[in-house]
């Protein structure tokens, strides 16, 4: 075996000889090469008889062929001169194998699969990014009020959240009004604007009273982060209960807890059951164990429930209730209580003398009104919350305290006193004193979070006063915006 195919023995020739006669002429011979050249009529393919041939002329020296393949001289014609190598394709041809005679001897080079590598293709980046604007007058007359304005633009490629502006106050100066209202500092107004989305603008105009003589510089500035992460979507049960309470409490001290039970579905809930399992560090006149009958509540109804415990063990603690209804439906919740130290007992006050006949009367009435009602689901409203006095004495030590249901969501409030808003409460520092037929005014801005309706409570404390007075008013949360009048937005 030599060059991939067999030579047959010379007895064999004649019969091969016949073989090549028949063969000749008839098309391109059988086992040849692909890409070779057609053999010539008469010549012998597989082997032939004749005697030797005439020498053939010299030809060039070929290019080597990757799998050269070799034939012995012995006696037969001459292979035919190998091929040039062809140049290579712009991509690999398919490798086909085959056991034609003359075909390239194993291990001879073939070309290699083509396998193009994986490009990584290069994701576009996004900055966050926020600009400020202002936009105000050239020139004003000495005296005369700055009317400005500030936009506030996202301009990257990502949404932004906790977006802050504080814009400082020249000396002297002091804002006349600013909307949306801003939180006012000694020297700086300050607005939390939430998040902004992309391509998002919020413009804020202030009036401001300035002294200066020659020239007012104005240079707010803005804080923000990127808003990135996960977003779930809240989603309303249809029957419900919250729990709201104070975060600490000293030992021997009183503990209330207000319970709210709400109906979000489209029929009536019958036969509402409140239980409350008390933990170790909480102790009722009734035990550990306390229930209340709510009755039955109408479709977008709520209920509140008041609970007056006592903080008998220091220590964290967790206060959960449990609402139940017909057709099994269930509902709970928690709130934690610290217990501190027991609180100590203040210096006693001297006693005042027994009243007489012709005594100061003490009394004080709350009264709420609402900007907005209905409220549509993150829109924002203010509540202006007046407080009378209607005694005939000065009332002394006046605290207002806003109770929010989950409903809604304290933003900010105004007043004759610094306020605090600790969870869904708004608290008011005291007021010294409030002379007879006095009337305050507290303002509280407030956004809807929940659709439905919701209970809004006004609590108030004073010197004297025998118990706190209470004013509730409902909020109704929409998803869309409804038009309702209100005795707020006429009496402005």
């Amino acid at each position: 075996m030599n060059g991939g195919f067999a030579v047959p023995p010379r007895s064999y020739r004649p019969v091969l000889a016949l073989a090549a006669a028949l063969l000749a002429g008839a098309g391109p011979a059988f086992g040849q090469w692909p890409d070779a050249p057609p053999a010539a009529p008469g010549r012998a393919v597989i082997a032939t008889t004749q005697g030797p041939q005439p020498p053939q002329p010299p030809q060039p020296p070929p290019p080597p062929r990757t799998a050269p393949t070799t034939v012995p001289d012995d006696g037969l014609v001459p292979p035919p001169p190998p091929l040039p190598a062809a140049p290579p394709p712009p991509f690999p041809a398919p490798v086909v194998q085959a056991a034609a005679v003359g075909s390239p001897p194993p291990g001879a080079v073939r070309p290699a699969a083509f396998h193009p590598e994986p490009v990584a293709a290069a994701l576009p980046r996004r900055d966050a990014q926020v600009s400020v604007e202002v936009i105000g007058p050239a020139a004003v007359a000495p005296g005369e009020p700055l009317h400005y304005e500030i936009v506030v633009r996202n301009t990257g490629g990502v949404a932004v959240a906790l977006v802050r502006v504080e814009d400082p106050l020249p000396p002297g100066a002091r804002p006349l009004q600013t909307q949306p209202p801003a939180t006012a500092g000694a020297d700086l107004l300050t607005w939390d604007l939430g998040g902004l989305e992309v391509g998002g603008e919020r413009r804020l105009k202030v009036d401001l009273q300035h002294s200066e003589k020659e020239e007012v510089l104005c240079a707010p500035r803005v804080a923000y982060t990127a808003a990135a992460g996960l977003r779930t979507r809240i989603v309303r049960p249809l029957f419900a209960v919250s729990l709201a309470g104070p975060e600490t409490a000293g030992r021997g001290d009183a503990v209330s807890f207000r319970i709210e039970v709400s109906n979000n579905g489209p029929i009536a809930v019958r036969h509402i059951v409140v239980r409350d399992n008390l933990p170790a560090g909480l102790r009722h006149p009734q035990g550990d164990a306390v229930e209340a009958d709510v009755g039955d509540l109408a479709p977008g109804q709520s209920r509140t429930v008041r609970l007056e415990a006592t903080a008998v063990q220091k220590g964290s603690f967790v206060n959960e209730v449990v609402a139940t209804a017909d057709g099994g439906l269930r509902a709970a919740a928690r709130f934690g209580v610290q217990v501190k130290a027991a609180t100590p007992a203040p210096a006693p006050a001297p006693q005042p003398d027994a009243p007489r006949p012709d005594a100061p009367r003490q009394a004080m009435r709350v009264e709420m009104l609402a900007q907005e009602d209905p409220l549509p689901v993150s829109g924002e409203t203010n509540y202006l919350v007046r407080v009378h006095n209607e005694g005939d004495a000065p009332a002394t030590n006046v605290q207002l305290t806003v109770l929010l249901p989950d409903g809604l969501i304290p933003l900010q409030a105004d007043g004759p006193t610094a306020f605090r808003v600790a969870r869904q409460q708004v608290i008011a520092d005291p007021l010294a004193s409030m002379a007879p037929r006095q009337v305050v005014e507290y303002h509280v801005r407030v956004r809807g979070r929940n659709t439905g309706t919701w209970r809004l409570e006004a609590d108030l404390n004073a010197d004297r006063l025998a118990q706190p007075v209470r004013e509730q008013v409902a909020v109704h949360v929409t998803e869309d915006r409804q038009t309702a009048a209100s005795p707020f937005a006429s009496g402005r």
